[in-house]
C-alpha cells in the first residue's frame, strides 16, 4: 500500500515538473506603438519595409512570395508571379478594446554569452499580432559563423506604422457608428415629441400599473447601490410596459446614464422628459443639465 502511495507521489512530480519544463521554455514580451504624426510617413515606412524584404508575409494560404509591394491610402497589394494579392486596412485588423498592434517575441532560443548584435534581446521569433488576414514575421540573415539575428528591428518599424492605420480606421469607424447612433436617436426623439403631444392633450394622464410600481421601486433600489447598468434595465422594463405613464423614468435614466459617461443618451432622454412635463417645477435645472452634457459628448 506503501509502495502504491510512493508510485503515485512520483508520478505526479513528474507530470508537474514536465509541465513546468514546457511551460518556461516559451515566455512572450508584448511592446506596444504609438502612431506617426503623418499618414504618410506612415505609408513609406511600411513601403520602405516590404521593398527591402525585411519581413516576411503570409495569410491562411502560407508564405506570400512576392515580387513587388505597392502601398495604398486604404490598403497593401502584394504583386506575385500569378496574381495581386489585396489586403484592406479596414479589414486588417482584430477589433477589440485594445487598439494596439502587439509584437511577441519569443525567448526561448536565448544562449548566454552570444555576442552577435541583437543577442542581448533575443527577438529569435519576432512576428506581429492583432492582425486579420495577413501576418509579418521578422525574416533571419545567417552569418558565416552560423548566428542569426533579426534585420535591425524593421519589423517595429512596421508595427508602428501598421498601429497608425488601424487607430485611423478605427476613428473612422467610431465616427460612423457615432453618426448612426445620433441619426438613430433624432428619429427616435421626433416620434417620441408625437406621442409627448397626445400625452400632454390628455385631460387624464394614464396611471402607472402595479407591474410598472414594482420596476420603479426595484429601479430606485439598484441605483441607490450604484448598480447602474441594472438600474437602467429596470427602468426600461417601466417604459416598455407604457411609454408615457411615468415621466419621471426618463429623468431618472439621464442622471444614470450622465453618471455612467453615456451623455448623448442622456440627453436624449432629459430630453424626453421634458417633452413630456415641460412645465416641471425642475424644467430649468434638466434643461440646464443638458446643456452642461452637450460639453462632455
Amino acid at each position: 500500500m506503501k509502495t502504491t502511495n510512493i508510485l503515485r507521489l512520483l508520478l505526479l512530480l513528474t507530470v508537474f515538473v514536465c509541465s513546468t519544463v514546457v511551460n518556461a521554455q516559451t515566455t512572450y514580451e508584448t511592446e506596444r506603438f504609438n502612431n506617426y504624426p503623418s499618414m504618410e510617413q506612415a505609408k513609406k515606412n511600411i513601403s520602405d519595409v516590404l521593398y527591402k524584404k525585411h519581413v516576411s508575409v503570409s495569410d491562411s494560404l502560407g508564405k506570400i512570395n512576392y515580387k513587388e509591394a505597392k502601398v495604398f491610402d486604404d490598403r497593401i497589394e502584394l504583386i506575385t508571379k500569378k496574381d495581386v494579392r489585396v489586403f484592406f486596412f479596414r479589414d486588417m485588423f482584430n477589433t477589440g478594446d485594445k487598439n494596439e498592434i502587439t509584437v511577441f517575441c519569443s525567448k526561448e532560443h536565448f544562449k548566454k554569452g552570444e555576442t552577435f548584435p541583437g543577442a542581448e534581446h533575443d527577438y529569435y521569433d519576432c512576428y506581429i499580432d492583432n492582425l486579420k488576414s495577413i501576418h509579418f514575421k521578422d525574416s533571419y540573415r545567417k552569418f558565416t559563423d552560423g548566428t542569426a539575428w533579426g534585420d535591425d528591428g524593421s519589423i517595429y518599424v512596421l508595427a508602428d506604422a501598421l498601429n497608425s492605420f488601424q487607430h485611423q480606421q478605427t476613428k473612422v469607424y467610431q465616427d460612423s457608428v457615432n453618426n448612426n447612433i445620433a441619426q438613430k436617436l433624432k428619429n427616435d426623439l421626433a416620434e417620441f415629441q408625437a406621442a409627448a403631444k397626445t400625452y400632454n392633450e390628455l385631460q387624464e394622464k394614464p396611471a402607472i400599473t402595479e407591474e410598472q410600481r414594482k420596476y420603479i421601486v426595484q429601479a430606485n433600489a439598484l441605483n441607490n447601490e450604484k448598480r447602474y447598468a441594472e438600474a437602467l434595465s429596470y427602468y426600461e422594463k417601466v417604459i416598455t410596459i407604457h411609454a408615457t405613464a411615468y415621466p419621471p423614468a426618463y429623468y431618472n435614466m439621464a442622471l444614470i446614464e450622465a453618471q455612467i459617461g453615456e451623455y448623448r443618451k442622456a440627453i436624449f432622454n432629459m430630453k424626453k422628459y421634458l417633452f413630456l412635463v415641460p412645465d416641471a417645477p425642475d424644467a430649468r435645472a434638466a434643461q440646464d443639465k443638458i446643456y452642461e452634457w452637450e460639453l462632455k459628448q
